[in-house]
């Protein structure tokens, strides 16, 4: 996985390796909104560390929600160090917010802030668990998925869905909110 960076402060660009993904992809967070990547299990959860570890060397706010036991707790840094999906997504979700009410009063812009992700490995295990434990995180994962991208803060979810089972919009199967269609969200494939 490299980094290449268009401007530090404002814009990351991520290539993602073919052996990685089953195809070389770049993501432009600003300019293509969220990601979604699919890969094989023993894959995905290296492909969402990798991620996490390339975006926090770029950036403090980044956290990563799995259902999955880590092997290391070094991927949550600076904004959060709890390792619950529930309150992880509440974090993200409160940050998300407090960007969008600056935004939305005028004492800020999308550009103002650093951007931040939320990594998410496997999104198919994490809105089961969250199905079953607790709708309210589902609709705040739902709710940053809608206009996260308007506070900087872009979601970068993994599945391990075999293909045919892989829904087509996945952000709509968050089954909390309706979502807005919007180009941004698009990943580009090269």
């Amino acid at each position: 996985m490299l980094t290449e960076l268009d401007d530090p402060n404002t814009d990351i660009a991520v290539r993602i390796d073919a052996h990685d993904a089953g195809g070389t992809r770049t993501w432009h967070p600003q300019r293509d909104g969220h990601l979604l990547l699919n890969a094989a299990p023993p894959a995905s959860t290296r492909l969402a560390h990798t991620l996490t570890e390339t975006l926090n060397a770029h950036t403090p706010h980044v956290w990563m929600v799995t259902v999955r036991p880590r092997t290391a707790p070094t991927f949550a840094r600076a904004s959060d160090n709890d390792h619950n999906p529930v309150a992880v997504m509440d974090s993200v979700w409160r940050f998300t917010t407090q960007r969008k009410t600056l935004i939305d009063n005028g004492q800020a812009t999308t550009r103002d802030f650093t951007p931040a992700y939320l990594v998410i490995d496997s999104l198919d295990d994490v809105v089961a668990t969250l199905r079953r434990t607790c709708r309210r995180s589902l609709q705040l994962l739902s709710a940053i998925a809608d206009r996260g991208h308007l506070a900087n803060v872009y979601l970068a979810a993994v599945t391990d869905l075999p293909a045919q089972d892989a829904p087509a919009n996945p952000w709509t199967d968050l089954n909390a909110t309706r979502l807005a269609t919007d180009p941004r969200r698009r990943v580009e494939q090269r």
